[in-house]
């Protein structure tokens, strides 16, 4: 049931009270109305012309936004496995920086960088011919790349400035791939090494392992138990394996703690914790608008 039109315009008139007791007690209701006061909130703030009132009613809107982006983070991150889906899973974190930002906008983006590709791969006759047309088409002619970097821009993992940029983080860039592939029927996974996401096609029995990151370069388990190594990774054969959506979308969570732990952007710290913690079964941290270290910060896995 929603709330009646007349108690919210009387908080409203009541935030703009110069008392600071009386115009916090009409905030304090107002937050407890939720976010369906939102609407009716943004209809008042047009006839409000006080600039003090005004400045306490998208105050009033920007904590409920925030309220309803966490009760969407939660509610999607503890979907069962079946129904976790990467690409509204990446555009839901996406909106923790870009609000206007959907998951239609996302898969128009990505069916427009699949536009031509599924004719000419059904000119290949192989699972390496295809995932060769493939990565022509999103590496070479779509110039998707990686680029190295501090790891300190969040945008470097958020799909759709990934598209719009042409550069990201390797998680990106593997996703991306995975979700042209899906729109033209080839095989794509995602694979979770430790320090660089990778990326395989999978048909039969065959399998091929490439990094999006360099162009699709061709790997071998060898040679990515070479990496690990330099790395000081001792390699397991399970660091190999299919990534769940979840695991994925974690992974891109964590990537994004340091850029803005660094930028001081607590709120959106914040929300990607919540994300966190959803995805990996934590309860969500509902009454803190900030974190830090102790809420999991550690380098990110790209």
């Amino acid at each position: 049931m929603s709330d009646p039109p007349e108690l919210i315009a009387a908080l409203v008139t009541l935030l703009g009270d110069p008392n600071p007791a009386v115009h916090g007690a009409a905030r304090k209701r107002l937050l407890t109305l939720g976010p369906g006061a939102m609407a009716p909130l943004e209809q008042a703030l047009e006839g409000v012309r006080d600039p003090e009132t005004r400045g306490r009613i998208v105050g009033v809107l920007e904590c409920l936004g925030a309220l309803e982006l966490d009760r969407r983070l939660e509610a999607f991150g503890r979907l069962p496995d079946e129904e976790m889906d990467l690409e509204r899973g990446a555009a839901l974190l996406a909106s923790i920086a870009y609000p206007d930002h959907t998951a239609e906008e996302l898969g128009r983006e990505l069916d427009r960088l699949a536009e031509g590709l599924a004719p000419r791969l059904a000119r290949c006759t192989t699972l390496s011919t295809r995932l060769d047309c493939l990565c022509h088409h999103l590496y070479v002619e779509h110039r998707l790349h990686g680029e190295p970097g501090d790891g300190n821009d969040p945008d470097d993992g958020l799909l759709h400035r990934v598209i719009l940029r042409r550069h990201g983080l390797p998680i990106a860039l593997a996703a991306i791939t995975v979700l042209v592939g899906r729109r033209v029927g080839l095989p794509v996974y995602g694979v979770a090494m430790p320090c660089h996401y990778i990326a395989k096609a999978v048909e039969g029995g065959e399998e091929i392992l490439f990094d999006p990151w360099s162009g699709g370069a061709r790997l071998s388990r060898d040679h990515c138990a070479g990496l690990l190594g330099s790395w000081g990774i001792p390699f397991r054969d399970a660091y190999l394996e299919v990534a769940s959506p979840r695991a994925t979308l974690a992974r891109m969570c964590r990537n994004l703690l340091r850029p803005y732990w660094r930028r001081g952007d607590h709120q959106r710290l914040g929300h990607v914790v919540r994300f966190l913690h959803a995805l990996e079964g934590g309860e969500g941290a509902t009454g803190c608008r900030c974190a830090g270290p102790a809420a999991g910060l550690r380098p990110q896995d790209a």
